[in-house]
């Protein structure tokens, strides 16, 4: 056999092996690839059936682009900060509200009048306490002139005040019968009972062994110790609970990403503690008392602010601990009923944003409506300009959102649908 015939036959021999093994390929290895059919998603939205062949696990993303944190994909979790849940249909765009100013002088402290249906402030240009309806008509409160008024606490029923003093000094004001006591200057952060007799303060000095949670009637005599503070001034929030069980809270330090909270009585009870999940904590009483709203921030979240909310009343204080997932602070928020809350909500915040509020707290707000039963949000209003809102309020037939803008500390007005 020649050389050539030797080279053709191998040829031949490996040609014929290429063969035989593709034809094992087409029949025994090759992947099964299905056609389209009528199962086939065809709108684009990746479903993916499961083992049973139930196609209802979604590939869930946050409105504005991000991953939902852990835990979100749930049917019985809210899957983002627009309060949409999972299963659910994508609810109607938030509605652009326009925003209309109610005053053209700074609003300090304003308050929600006792009939819901205006607003309380001081005018820090005029010295004068004023009342401004949701029409904007604006009348005079009382005529008295109250000069360079720092801070305002109202009694809950809006007939008293604590007026504190660039200087220090501090009165306590009543407008029915427009009469003023003085209370000493070096009492601080100030706090009414639900009926408005007995006032809540932190008498600080420069020694740290006189230093007092104390409380005292709203003529400003008959003063009671509740707490000696000594150098934990810093700590205890005064904070009395509509329910009257309660009066200060008391932050501890507990961990790297938890506080240890303490309630304050008034006659030295041993109320249980609370663990909450963060650190810079702010807490409001519901109505009624019987819960807590409150933030905290972590480094879970980026140490930005994030709503919590848990139970609260003697012998159920820290039962039914919930992750509201919303971030921001609890002093933009207000409620209007036991279990609902109206909350500011940054459009933006920065990474440690909860470690420095007054700095940090710059971005254009939108309005959320929360359920504290059931959980759910929704951001119910974007307002057509940019603010960075505080001290908010809810009309008593919760059509109208009140709130000062932190840049210009006018008083602005936002209806709600």
């Amino acid at each position: 056999m020649s050389n050539l015939q030797k080279i053709i036959l191998i040829i031949g021999f490996i040609l014929v092996v290429f063969a035989v093994g593709f034809l094992l390929y087409i029949l025994f290895f090759r992947p099964f690839i299905p056609t389209e059919n009528a199962n086939s998603n065809v709108n684009g939205n990746a479903v993916l059936p499961l083992a049973n062949g139930n196609a209802n696990l979604r590939i869930i993303t946050n409105v504005n682009g991000e991953f939902p944190l852990a835990g979100n994909i749930n049917g019985n979790e809210n899957i983002n900060n627009a309060g949409i849940e999972a299963g659910q249909p994508t609810p109607t765009p938030t509605p652009t509200v326009v925003v209309t100013s109610l005053t053209e002088n700074i609003a300090i402290n304003p308050t929600l009048s006792p009939d819901g249906k205006s607003i309380y402030y001081y005018d820090s240009q005029n010295d004068k306490f004023y009342t401004v309806g949701a029409d904007g008509k604006q009348t005079v409160f009382t005529d008295k002139v109250f000069h360079e008024v720092d801070q305002v606490t109202w009694s809950p029923n809006k007939d008293k005040a604590v007026l504190e003093y660039p200087d220090g000094s501090n009165i306590v004001y009543d407008f029915k019968t427009k009469t003023q006591v003085s209370l000493p200057a070096h009492w601080e952060d100030f706090g009414f009972s639900q009926d408005g007799d007995k006032i809540i303060s932190k008498n600080i000095s420069m020694n740290a062994e006189n230093n007092f949670l104390i409380i005292t009637d709203s003529s400003g005599t008959q003063t009671k110790i509740i707490q000696s503070l000594g150098n934990n001034g810093d700590k205890v929030i005064p904070a009395w609970s509509p329910n009257n069980q309660m009066v200060a809270f008391f932050v501890g330090d507990s961990g790297l990403d938890q506080q240890e909270v303490y309630f304050i009585g008034q006659n030295d009870e041993n109320f249980k503690s609370m663990m909450v999940e963060g650190w810079g904590f702010q807490g409001q009483w519901t109505p009624q008392g019987d819960r807590v709203l409150y933030s905290v921030y972590s480094t879970a979240t980026q140490n930005k602010p994030e709503l919590w909310v848990a139970d609260a009343s003697v012998n159920t204080i820290g039962r039914n601990r919930q992750r509201i997932e919303i971030q921001t602070w609890a002093d933009k928020c207000t409620f209007y009923d036991n279990t609902t809350v109206y909350c500011a909500v940054p459009k933006s915040l920065q990474e440690g944003a909860g470690m420095l509020q007054s700095e940090m707290d710059t971005s254009a707000d939108s309005i959320y409506k929360i359920n504290l039963s059931t959980g759910t949000k929704y951001q119910i209003a974007v307002p057509s300009q940019d603010h960075t809102m505080q001290n908010l309020m809810v009309s008593n037939d919760g059509k109208e959102i009140y709130f000062t803008d932190k840049s210009d500390g006018k008083l602005y007005k936002v209806p709600l649908q």
